[in-house]
Order: structure tokens, then C-alpha cells, then sequence
């Protein structure tokens, strides 16, 4: 039995009927965004039209999959790589400075792991907003950070699936690079995409099929 979403129209598709009933296209997106994250520089990009494919699906709208994943990737790039690069270093960068001020090394291990899971679900809003609305970075950056306060047992349950799954590949490696390669990517970002879309309905972020349309924050972020 698939557990569906109780916030709004767009959770109501259960995670597992999302997931067999696409499962080849998600294989292929998979695929294609393994390879497109090859060079580390355009992982950002990647994620975000991976997001914005899988929206399709999670809204209904399952033609426009392979077109949607291509007009996000080149969308926003230098933007969005720049605040993926501030995620993913800020807590690397915590932990050196609490070392450098003479801080011991289990206050600073606890300082990167902290900051490591603040920033891993501020990603998880993140990327999907990224895709699902036309606001600037800085904006979903905001409100990415809000929603992770706001959202806090959705944080908490996207934050505790991804560890799970981390754990699993890193105990079963090498035999798991095989499930990375082929579908637990596309599966991940399924999971999050679809949890995250019915947060931002939940909080009043109008979720558009055409990115073109106006859309509205949370809350205004001056």
C-alpha cells in the first residue's frame, strides 16, 4: 500500500505509484544525470532539471519530461552553482574555523555535522524550488531556509531517509555503485521532489506548470 500526502493536490500520487509506474524514464534520467554531474561544476545544474522533469511527473504532466529536464539545465547557472558551492562548503568551512580558534576536535566535528544536515535539507527545498517556480536564487534560498524551520518533521523525515540511503550505499559499496548508476539518483530526488512540492503548497507557494506565469513566496523576503 502506497502512504499518500495529506498536503494538497500535487502529494496525493503515493511515492511508490510514482516510482513503478515510471520506472524506466526514471531510469533513463537517472542515467543522464550521473553523466551530467561528471564535472562537479555542473552538479547544481543537474539536480535542478532532474527536479524540474520529475515536477512534471508529480504534476501530472508527464509529455513535457524530457523537454522540461533541458530548459532547466542552462537556467540561472552561475546563480545556482554559486549557492550550491556555499552549501556544500560552509559546513567544511565551520569546522576548520572552530579548529583555527582552538576548539577540540569533537566540538568541530559536531560544528561540520550540524551544519552538513542543515545544509543537505536546505538542498532538498532548494533545488525542487529552484525548478517549480521562476523566483531569483536569493529568493529560494530564503525560503528554503524557512521552509527547513517551518517544515521541521518534513525536514526531519527527508533528512533521516537520505542518511538511511547513505548509509546503505556506503556498507553495500562496491556493489551499490551499480543502484546509484541506474536508479537510486532519480529515486532520491523523486522522494524529496515530491515532499518538498506539497511543503511549498502547504505554505502558500503557488505551484505553476508554466514557469512563466507569476508566482508567490511564502513570505516576502525583502
Amino acid at each position: 500500500m502506497t502512504k499518500k500526502a495529506s498536503n494538497g493536490k500535487y502529494g496525493q500520487r503515493g511515492y511508490f505509484d510514482l516510482l513503478f509506474s515510471n520506472f524506466f524514464r526514471l531510469i533513463c534520467l537517472n542515467l543522464l544525470t550521473v553523466l551530467c554531474c561528471l564535472p562537479a561544476v555542473t552538479i547544481p545544474a543537474a539536480a535542478s532539471a532532474a527536479c524540474r522533469s520529475l515536477n512534471t511527473l508529480i504534476m501530472g504532466n508527464p509529455c513535457y519530461f524530457w523537454q522540461e529536464y533541458w530548459k532547466e539545465f542552462m537556467q540561472k547557472f552561475p546563480q545556482k552553482l554559486g549557492a550550491w558551492l556555499i552549501a556544500v562548503l560552509l559546513p567544511v568551512s565551520v569546522g576548520l574555523w572552530i579548529r583555527m580558534l582552538g576548539g577540540s576536535g569533537k566540538v568541530s566535528e559536531w560544528a561540520f555535522t550540524v551544519f552538513f544536515a542543515l545544509s543537505a535539507i536546505v538542498q532538498c527545498y532548494f533545488f525542487p524550488m529552484t525548478a517549480t517556480v521562476e523566483l531569483p536564487v536569493t529568493a529560494c534560498v530564503k525560503n528554503a531556509l524557512l521552509l527547513t524551520v517551518l517544515e521541521w518533521k518534513n525536514s526531519l523525515i527527508m533528512l533521516l531517509v537520505l542518511l538511511a540511503l547513505g548509509f546503505v550505499v556506503y556498507n553495500l559499496y562496491p556493489y551499490s555503485i551499480a543502484a546509484v548508476t541506474l536508479i537510486l539518483v532519480s529515486a532520491a530526488l523523486l522522494f524529496t521532489c515530491r515532499r518538498s512540492i506539497a511543503a511549498f503548497e502547504k505554505n502558500g507557494l503557488l505551484i505553476k506548470n508554466d514557469k512563466t506565469e507569476n508566482n508567490q513566496i511564502i513570505k516576502e523576503t525583502q
